[in-house]
């Protein structure tokens, strides 16, 4: 938990504030500002994939050949660049840049949650992984001799 909430504070510290106007869909609102920081460190990660300790985080804009602005979030440990996050759309200033990254984020958050299992499929999971059988589930042991699986796999290796 360390871990995360130190995340969060260096993330918070290169974000726009939220009682400025313009940046967030609802001014002053800290509740979409505070999302946005979980959906960044989830997207970042990979949905905890990478290990983020020890990484200082930027918000960078550069301009591109069309004049246009765009806004990347990026992480570096030691002067070097490792991860980003950087969306297609730009903005015709830094407040537009910005909200197109915000977009990308959220929509980069939807894709990573759709593939987590929810429900019935979690809970089998989660079971799974306890070894104990999810509700309706066989009792047949994980390490079982093969007789007691329905489904009997051979190695064709030679021992």
């Amino acid at each position: 938990m360390g871990n995360s909430e130190s995340t969060t504070f260096r993330l918070g510290n290169v974000l726009p504030p939220s009682h400025e106007s313009g940046w967030y869909e609802k001014s002053g609102s800290e509740l979409d500002r505070d999302q946005f920081i979980r959906a960044i460190i989830t997207v970042m990660t990979n949905n905890g994939q990478l290990e983020l300790q020890g990484y200082k985080f930027n918000l960078l804009y550069s301009r591109r050949e069309n004049e246009r602005v765009v806004a990347r979030i990026v992480a570096e440990r030691d002067g070097i660049i490792h991860a980003k996050i950087e969306p297609v759309a730009d903005g015709k200033d830094q407040k537009e840049a910005f909200r197109a990254l915000k977009r990308h984020v959220e929509m980069r958050l939807d894709d990573i949650l759709q593939e987590v299992p929810s429900g019935t499929a979690a809970a089998k999971m989660i079971a799974g992984s306890s070894r104990v059988p999810a509700a309706g589930a066989r009792s047949v042991p994980v390490d079982a001799p093969p007789a007691y699986g329905a489904d009997v796999k051979t190695s064709s290796r030679k021992q």
